[in-house]
């Protein structure tokens, strides 16, 4: 992502930003520093960011960091799993994981319907969960579809 992208989205966040951060209870320091080295992929609508997501990849796997969606409900966080999932593929990466809240069932139920599963238990409040980015693309297709 280019540096003013990822730039309007530490600002977004210095300013409160409410975003979904898998890696359970993060300081503003470590949310920063998570943002400076990931790469970001927008979603505007009108020239306005309506949500974001956050990644970092290795040799074999995506790890999401943060997703962001203005508007929830309304197919745009699928649209950025999708993005990722594109990436992993054309990358030849086999997992995008993540980590979610155990208590968070919008979330839970959101990574469910894209295919993931949740692989192990971290601890009291986070799963790992993981799916196969072509399963992400195959249900990001079946909810367009509906």
């Amino acid at each position: 992502m280019k540096g003013l992208e990822r730039t309007r989205i530490i600002d977004l966040f210095k300013k409160g930003l409410s975003v979904e951060v898998p890696k359970g209870s993060m300081t503003t320091s470590e949310v920063l520093r998570v943002l400076e080295k990931s790469t970001n992929l927008v979603y505007r609508e009108n020239g306005i960011i309506q949500g974001f997501i956050s990644f970092t990849n290795s040799a074999k796997a995506v790890d999401l960091e943060f997703i962001y969606v203005h508007k929830q409900r309304h197919g745009v966080g699928t649209l950025l799993v999708g993005r990722v999932a594109k990436y992993a593929i054309k990358n030849k990466l086999i997992a995008i994981n993540s980590e979610v809240s155990v208590l968070d069932r919008r979330a839970n139920g959101f990574y469910s319907s894209l295919g993931f599963k949740k692989t192990r238990k971290i601890n009291y409040f986070l799963y790992k969960i993981s799916a196969k980015p072509s399963t992400i693309m195959a249900n990001v297709h079946r909810s367009k579809s509906r």
